[in-house]
């Protein structure tokens, strides 16, 4: 269900208390930690939990996903997507841990190679970042690619990081302001390619990912008020 939110500034508050521009879509996941005969239940596209402009806002992969039966036959069939623990870090003000969406290496480390996407629209904004909270663990992804686009179809190269796989969350931002082809556009695509991976259990979690324009750098919208979507998920 989608609930409209009027903001009377454009700055909110992180979990932490510090100040903020309005992010133009936030995932947060299920406020709820599903039970784990249920967590791997996800059928993409998982839309974004808030966003400040019309366009879509949603995560797309081409990893393993659920096959969709009660109990699948292995764990491909599962999928390589799941939900587990949360953190606060990044969180909005008020949002408490809930779930974090983790992927796995699944059978023969089937997600190398494999990747994530998140789409959403910049329209009236500039100068544009990404953070979140991540998590990863020791068999997990070593390396993780970002590449970009504004069709979906054709992609540029942007850079890769080495992500901290020490089983904490620690935050993670990528300064996306130097990329032109990402500002004030209806249909930007950001994707995050895996590789790494040694074993089936090894993970990566996404958690609180916001897309921010930098502070000080968004188009003036008015005075009268901001409305964004949110969605509230079980």
């Amino acid at each position: 269900m989608k609930i409209a939110i009027a903001f009377s500034a454009v700055l909110l508050t992180t979990a932490a208390g510090f100040a903020q521009p309005l992010p133009i879509a936030y995932w947060r996941f299920p406020s709820t930690v599903p039970a784990l005969a249920d967590n791997f239940k996800i059928t993409p596209p998982i839309l974004a939990d808030l966003q400040n402009t019309a366009g879509t806002a949603q995560i797309t992969t081409n990893v393993a996903t659920w096959d969709g039966t009660a109990t699948p036959a292995n764990a491909l069939l599962q999928g390589s997507l799941q939900y587990f623990s949360g953190n606060t870090l990044n969180a909005l003000s008020g949002d408490t841990a809930g779930s974090a969406l983790a992927i796995r290496g699944n059978t023969s480390n089937n997600s190398n190679g494999k990747w994530v996407q998140f789409q959403f629209d910049t329209t009236g904004y500039y100068t544009i970042s990404m953070t979140w909270a991540e998590r990863g663990t020791t068999s997990g992804p070593t390396s993780i690619g970002i590449d970009y686009s504004t069709d979906g179809v054709n992609y540029t190269t942007f850079g890769s990081f080495v992500p901290t796989n020490n089983s904490n969350y620690n935050l993670r931002t990528v300064d996306l302001s130097s990329v032109a082809a990402l500002q004030n556009t209806p249909t930007a695509f950001v994707r995050f390619t895996f590789s790494g991976y040694t074993s089936a259990s090894g993970g990566y979690r996404f958690e609180n990912v916001q897309v921010l324009p930098t502070p000080g750098a968004m188009a003036l919208l008015g005075l009268g008020g901001l409305v964004a979507a949110r969605r509230r998920r079980a």
